[in-house]
C-alpha cells in the first residue's frame, strides 16, 4: 500500500537563469538575440532601480513614476547615459512613464545605435567573428547546391522539355 499511495512525488527543481552580475539587462537582451529592442532599454529602468540610481512608484494601477536618486557613474557605457538623459532631461528629477515623448523616442533610437556600435567596435565583445560570418555565407551557398543539381537533372529529361513520352 505504501508503494502505491504513501510515497511522496519527487519535487521538480525549477530552472533559474540570472545574467552576469556586471552585465546590464539592456546588453543581455542584445547578446541574446542580436537586436536592441525598446524592451531591452526599458529593462534598464529596473536594473538602475536595483543599483539605487532611481526609484519606481506605482501611483495608480498601471501608472508608474520614476524618481532620480543619483547620477549614473561615468564608468557605465555611453548608451546608458543617453537613455538616462532622455528619461531625466536637465533639471528633471521625476517622470511619469507612459506619456508620449518625442525627445525620449529620439534618445532611445540613439542609445540603440550606440549600443550596437559599442559591440561592433570592441574586438573582445563582437557578437560575430569574420570566420563565423564567412561560414554562414558558405552554408547559404551550399544550401542551394542540391536544388541546382535537381533542376539540372530534371531539365535534361524529355518530359520536362515538352517532348512527352512516346
Amino acid at each position: 500500500m505504501w508503494l502505491a499511495y504513501g510515497r511522496d512525488k519527487r519535487l521538480v527543481r525549477p530552472i533559474e537563469f540570472y545574467p552576469p552580475d556586471a552585465l546590464p539587462s539592456g546588453e543581455v537582451g542584445y547578446l541574446i538575440d542580436g537586436k536592441v529592442d525598446d524592451r531591452d532599454l526599458f529593462s534598464l529602468i529596473l536594473w538602475w532601480a536595483s543599483q539605487g540610481y532611481l526609484t519606481i512608484e506605482e501611483k495608480q494601477t498601471g501608472k508608474f513614476t520614476i524618481r532620480k536618486q543619483a547620477e549614473l557613474p561615468h564608468t557605465l557605457r555611453p548608451y546608458q547615459h543617453e537613455f538616462f538623459g532622455g528619461l531625466f532631461p536637465e533639471g528633471t528629477e521625476e517622470r511619469e512613464l507612459g506619456a508620449p515623448d518625442e525627445d525620449l523616442a529620439w534618445r532611445m533610437k540613439t542609445a540603440r545605435k550606440m549600443l550596437k556600435q559599442d559591440y561592433a567596435q570592441d574586438v573582445r565583445t563582437k557578437l560575430y567573428t569574420r570566420s563565423s560570418i564567412a561560414c554562414q555565407m558558405v552554408g547559404l551557398v551550399l544550401l542551394f547546391v542540391p536544388v541546382v543539381f535537381y533542376y539540372a537533372a530534371v531539365a535534361d529529361t524529355p518530359e520536362f522539355l515538352g517532348g512527352g513520352g512516346q
